[in-house]
C-alpha cells in the first residue's frame, strides 16, 4: 500500500513517516477513510516489529553478561550488505534431557550395588521391636547407582533444545562483530552472542563503508559489446562497455552495503575494478586475424 513500507530500520524513521503520511490520509483533509484505517493498523503492526527489532544489535566487542549462548555463524557478503533474513538453529530453551531421563548418569554405562541398602532397594527399620521397610532414597528404590555421567547432558540432567529462527540482519554487520540477540527477543533464559564469519566470494569484497567487485572482463568484450554484464548486490545488470575502456576503477554511488548511522540508514558505493583478460596463447590464425583487425585501424 505504503511507498516505504519495508525500509524502516528504526522506530525514528517510522515515526517520521507517520506523521507525514497521517495528514495526507486523515478524512478531514480530504483522505479516504478506509486508507487511513488501514494506515493506522499497519503503523501499529509495524511500530511492534520495530520495538522488538531493537532487542538486535550489532556489537564491536564481546563482554557478555548473565546467562549467555555465544557461537559463530557464517554469513555472506550479501546477506550482511542488504540486511537480508537469515535462518539459525538457535538454544532457545532447556528440556529434560532424553538420554539420561533427567537422572544425569548415562543409563548404558557401569552400574555399582548402591551402599546404604546393599542392592536391596530398601531400608529396613525397627520401631519398638516391630521392623519397618521403606524405600532407598539414595538409589531410589533401584538397588544400585550409574557410576558414569551421561554424555549429553555432561551430568545437568537437562539440555538446550535448538529451533529453526528467522532474524532480519540489522545493518553494518562486518567480519569479528557481534551479532546480539537479547532474551527477549525470544523469550529465551539466555542473551545470544553470535559472532560473524563472513563467507570468502569470488568477486566481492567489503572495504570500509564500500563494496569492492573485481569484475573479470575479456579485452574483446570491451571492442565488440556495447554492454557488460557486471554482478551487484541486487543481482546480474548491464552497463555500458565504453566505461571500463581505461581500465581504472568505476564507482557507482549508493549501491554498496546498507549503514546504519545516527539511528538512519544510508549506502555506501559500489567500485568495480575490471580486469581485463588477455589470452596466455594465441594461435597462428588468431594472430592473422588481430593484425589485420590493426591494419583496418589504422586505416
Amino acid at each position: 500500500m505504503m511507498d516505504r513500507r519495508d525500509s524502516f530500520q528504526n522506530l525514528l524513521e517510522l515515526k517520521r513517516f507517520f506523521r507525514l503520511k497521517i495528514k495526507e490520509l486523515h478524512p478531514d483533509r480530504g483522505g479516504n477513510k478506509e486508507e487511513y484505517l488501514k494506515f493506522i493498523k499497519w503503523y501499529q503492526e509495524s511500530l511492534s516489529k520495530l520495538s522488538k527489532k531493537s532487542l538486535i544489535k550489532v556489537l564491536k566487542n564481546y563482554f557478555p553478561t548473565g546467562n549467555f549462548c555465544y557461537r559463530i555463524e557464517t554469513f555472506t557478503i550479501k546477506e550482511v550488505s542488504l540486511g537480508l533474513t537469515k535462518q539459525f538453529k538457535l538454544p532457545l530453551k532447556e528440556i529434560t534431557c532424553p538420554t539420561c531421563k533427567g537422572m544425569k548418569k548415562s543409563l548404558s554405562g557401569k552400574k555399582e550395588i548402591c551402599s546404604k541398602c546393599l542392592g536391596k532397594g530398601f531400608l529396613s527399620l525397627s520401631n519398638n521391636g516391630e521392623s519397618i521397610q521403606i524405600k532407598c532414597s539414595f538409589c531410589e528404590g533401584k538397588g544400585y547407582l550409574y557410576r558414569d555421567i551421561c554424555p549429553d547432558c555432561l551430568g545437568k540432567g537437562k539440555i538446550k533444545k535448538e529451533e529453526l529462527v528467522e532474524i532480519k540482519l540489522p545493518f553494518g554487520l562486518r567480519e569479528g562483530n557481534i551479532l546480539f540477540i537479547s532474551k527477549e527477543f525470544f523469550d529465551s533464559p539466555w542473551d545470544f552472542y553470535i559472532e560473524v564469519n563472513l563467507e570468502p566470494h569470488p568477486f566481492f569484497k567489503l572495504q570500509g563503508d564500500n563494496l569492492i567487485c573485481e569484475a573479470r572482463i575479456h579485452f574483446y568484450e570491451i571492442l565488440l559489446k556495447e554492454a557488460i554484464s557486471i554482478e551487484t548486490l541486487e543481482g546480474v545488470e548491464e552497463v555500458p562497455s565504453e566505461i571500463f575502456k581505461r581500465g581504472e576503477p568505476v564507482i557507482f554511488p549508493g549501491r554498496g552495503p546498507y549503514l546504519s548511522e545516527n539511528h538512519l540508514w544510508r549506502r555506501g558505493d559500489l567500485i568495480i575494478y575490471p580486469k581485463i583478460i588477455f589470452p596466455e596463447k594465441i594461435n597462428e590464425k588468431a594472430k592473422k586475424v588481430l593484425k589485420k583487425f590493426v591494419n583496418l585501424l589504422k586505416e
